[in-house]
């Protein structure tokens, strides 16, 4: 995400608000500027293009419109707005919308960086945040960097039961690991055979003992001895082990140095 740039959108009808506010978020960086518009019939048409962006800036009165952005605001869905707007007297009613923030005219740039900055981080928030069946064929959103181990469901193996940080368990109706591996960042999750994934931060101990067992956070996890199992368990066993004994010989030879 670090060198990602946001896709903005200004709707603004004065052409130095519009400068000053695309000047302020030029310096700001980690936007891109893609559309300004003057009105809610541009803002219409731009709707019908289907053009993809991330955060609107919106003025409030718009030509003699007085609250015209705050019907744009309330047309609008899965997108991070940001109200710009020397109308104080509706900043009450406009943060009644799900907004991220009123920032008053004349701009400041700090304020608004904050804003941006807030912006962001909702945005990032949402990526992993998946929308899946669960039992009885319930709806519901999931945060994919939340999940800590993963194991194809006993009684259906379409199904797969879904362990979360909070201790709450879901089973997920016809997904398969691979549907998972691709929603996964891989570098943070290691996949036992083609029956089970669990994150790689949570670990803390391993017995190779048959049936093989793994500590994730505060809870333990059993999975079937099979070769897949054995190889994973054993070799991440050694490694744990090796590095225990690195940070301990590490431990005595800086104190061996200070004496």
């Amino acid at each position: 995400m670090e060198n990602k740039s946001y896709k903005v959108i200004i709707i603004e009808d004065d052409l130095f608000n519009q400068k000053a506010l695309e000047k302020c978020l030029l310096e700001i960086g980690k936007t891109e500027t893609i559309g300004i518009y003057n009105s809610k019939e541009e803002f219409k048409n731009l709707e019908n293009t289907k053009m993809q962006y991330d955060i609107a800036f919106i003025d409030i009165e718009l030509g003699n419109d007085k609250r015209a952005g705050i019907d744009i605001a309330e047309t609008i869905e899965n997108k991070e707005i940001i109200f710009v707007s020397s109308h104080r007297e509706l900043m009450e009613e406009a943060l009644r919308i799900d907004v991220v923030a009123f920032c008053p005219k004349p701009i400041d740039k700090y304020l608004l960086e904050r804003y941006v900055v807030r912006a962001i981080k909702n945005i990032d928030a949402k990526v992993n945040m998946i929308e899946v069946n669960i039992d009885g064929n319930k709806k519901t959103s999931i945060d994919f960097n939340k999940i800590v181990f993963i194991k194809i469901n006993n009684k259906d193996k379409r199904d797969k039961d879904v362990y979360l940080e909070s201790g709450e368990t879901l089973t997920i109706k016809n997904w398969t690991l691979d549907d998972f591996e691709k929603k996964l960042i891989e570098k943070n999750y290691y996949f036992i055979g083609r029956e089970y994934i669990l994150l790689k931060n949570y670990l803390k101990s391993v017995c190779t003992d048959k049936p093989y067992t793994f500590e994730l956070k505060d809870q333990w996890f059993e999975i079937q001895a099979n070769k897949d199992s054995q190889t994973f368990a054993c070799s991440l066993d050694a490694a744990k082990k090796l590095d225990a004994a690195k940070k301990s010989e590490a431990a005595s030879s800086s104190l061996h140095n200070k004496m």
